[in-house]
């Protein structure tokens, strides 16, 4: 029994010990330090941008403002983190027209599966560091007990340190150069990071998987709200929803039901809803390394598409 005891010991010891060095090597690659620069980008700048875009990493990977900006004459800015939803989209947009001038226009990207809030939010960890600002902490404890309890958030670090399924490690050390962070550095521009990579060993399999969409009323209610904040400083808000290979939207089976919702929000409040995801590209696997992600040939078309509708509006505006 006491070289049982002694062996467990050992073997718990020997892969937390790994499992940290693993989580060290994430640290200083920048998987996560980087993950939230647009979040600092929000706090700690106050330039001006004629337009935002809001959203995860469908902004990302999608929206190239030099593009955009070359087309439309306009200065603008990706407010994009991997992997947020509602929640964390909401309190994007609160904390940037805090310390920013308010832009002409807020484009805030909309998914099918964004809109829960009682569920796990995304990145639980990355957004420790951030709630001693009054705003943010406000923004997201509501919806995360680890966010209000230090205990609860010390057990979600440990987790991100020890647990040896953390998808951070499983990026950090995947063998798809599509997950790791873009080494084209000199195309990441204003939170905009292409992925140069055709379609992904694994995405074929992604299509035969079908799923539904998880979601709150508080998802929609934030989504309102996102719409009253607009509103009141006379913000144009327009919802897009970006490009989507047309064989796995249809996988999705609740995908009507969630936009339609959008729509109605949308239509209501009489906000602009441009759906891209019906553009021609979307009927070819060329333009995507997933099923929802371009690549950098299928951000090219979408930024160019995107610029001269945004091009329209502002001119449209102005007369």
């Amino acid at each position: 029994m006491k070289k049982l005891i002694t062996y467990c010991t050992l073997v718990i010891l020997i892969s937390s010990f790994f499992s940290y060095l693993f989580y060290l090597k994430i640290m200083t690659s920048g998987v996560i330090q980087k993950k939230l620069v647009i979040l600092d980008y929000c706090s700690n700048n106050n330039e001006y941008n004629d337009a935002i875009f809001i959203g995860a990493s469908r902004v990302q990977t999608h929206i190239s403002p030099r593009i955009i900006d070359s087309i439309a004459g306009i200065t603008s800015y990706c407010l994009s983190i991997n992997a947020i939803g509602i929640v964390e989209g909401h309190m994007v947009l609160k904390k940037y027209l805090q310390n920013h001038p308010k832009p002409k226009a807020v484009f805030f990207n909309i998914d099918f599966n964004m809109f829960f809030t009682s569920g796990p939010l995304n990145n639980i960890t990355d957004f420790l560091p951030y709630l001693n600002d009054t705003l943010i902490y406000n923004a997201l404890s509501p919806y995360k007990t680890a966010y209000r309890n230090k205990l609860v958030a010390g057990y979600w670090l440990l987790q991100k340190i020890f647990a040896t399924t953390d998808k951070s490690k499983a990026i950090s050390f995947s063998i798809y150069e599509a997950d790791k962070p873009s080494v084209e550095s000199k195309l990441a521009y204003k939170g905009y990071t292409p992925r140069i990579i055709n379609w992904r060993k694994d995405a074929d399999e992604n299509l035969k998987n079908t799923g539904t969409a998880t979601y709150q009323q508080e998802g929609f209610d934030l989504l309102n709200d996102i719409i009253k904040i607009c509103y009141r400083d006379s913000i144009k808000l327009i919802f897009i929803y970006a490009p989507y290979l047309a064989e796995g939207k249809k996988n999705i089976l609740n995908f009507n039901e969630v936009i339609d919702k959008v729509k109605a929000i949308a239509q209501k409040n009489n906000v602009p809803y441009w759906d891209y995801s019906l553009m021609t590209i979307c009927n070819s696997k060329k333009y995507f390394f997933d099923p929802i992600h371009l690549n950098y040939e299928g951000s090219i078309i979408y930024s160019k598409q995107l610029g001269y509708d945004i091009k329209k509006l502002f001119q449209e505006k102005n007369n």
